[in-house]
């Protein structure tokens, strides 16, 4: 009688996990991180990621497309299981959610005619996209500041001289230093890596959900083993992640 309640047990555990899919919060339009495909699919680097570990974890995926500034809010609530977005891991940040082991490490990628400006204000509102560690940085030091609700946003913003520089996160930055159009703006680069703009960036988990933090790691190590990860990599981005 026990063996069949225990086999009955485990058949129901089974499909009530079969029926619930995982949550995943991604951002719908942050290039080459997230973005919508030609197939209409959403893609890119975290997106694949993502996708690489629910297939590790046997887990059917439910992907929700975010605006970056409310990610935490709602992973912290339960809103939705993980997100995979890259976020910065800062104190503020840790105190709400759970972080998986570094996933890579960030810095940010400030792009002007002018050098990035360590102690006086910009002479110019800087774009920065909303929710973004770089727009805290720049309301911490009262920067002017064009606030952009997308990373896409950010070379309109620029071609169009609503700003005249933009602070953003290393991926998003050297995706807009890829376009052809760059060169047009007369802009450069600067990478800067002060602590407050770079460091490592990981996949946030909700509290509620703390055995699937021990699972997502696992999958991080063994796509980081098998070389799906550096394949991932290789497909969404011309420089390799650290």
């Amino acid at each position: 009688m026990r063996s069949i309640f225990l086999s009955f047990w485990l058949l129901t555990a089974f499909h009530v996990q079969a029926a619930d899919p995982l949550r995943v919060a991604v951002v719908g339009n942050a290039p080459p991180m997230s973005y919508v495909g030609e197939n209409g699919q959403l893609t890119g680097f975290n997106v694949e990621l993502a996708r690489a570990l629910c297939e590790v974890l046997e887990a059917r995926c439910e992907f929700r497309p975010h605006q970056l500034q409310e990610v935490v809010d709602v992973v912290a609530r339960g809103q939705v299981d993980f997100a995979v977005v890259s976020l910065l891991v800062t104190p503020e940040r840790r105190s709400k959610v759970l972080f998986t082991q570094p996933v890579y490490r960030s810095l940010s990628v400030w792009l002007s005619n002018q050098a990035f400006p360590t102690a006086a204000l910009p002479a110019r509102p800087v774009s920065v996209v909303q929710g973004s560690v770089q727009h805290a940085y720049g309301q911490a030091r009262q920067w002017p500041m064009t606030v952009l609700g997308t990373h896409t946003e950010v070379f309109e913003a620029l071609s169009s001289g609503q700003a005249h520089a933009a602070l953003l996160p290393m991926t998003s930055g050297m995706n807009v230093i890829r376009d052809r159009r760059f060169g047009s703006t007369g802009l450069s680069y600067q990478l800067i890596a002060e602590p407050a703009l770079s460091g490592e960036v990981a996949i946030s988990v909700t509290p509620k959900r703390p055995r699937l933090l021990e699972q997502l790691n696992d999958g991080l190590d063994k796509l980081k083993r098998n070389g799906r990860f550096d394949r991932i990599n290789t497909e969404f981005l011309p420089f390799r992640l650290q």
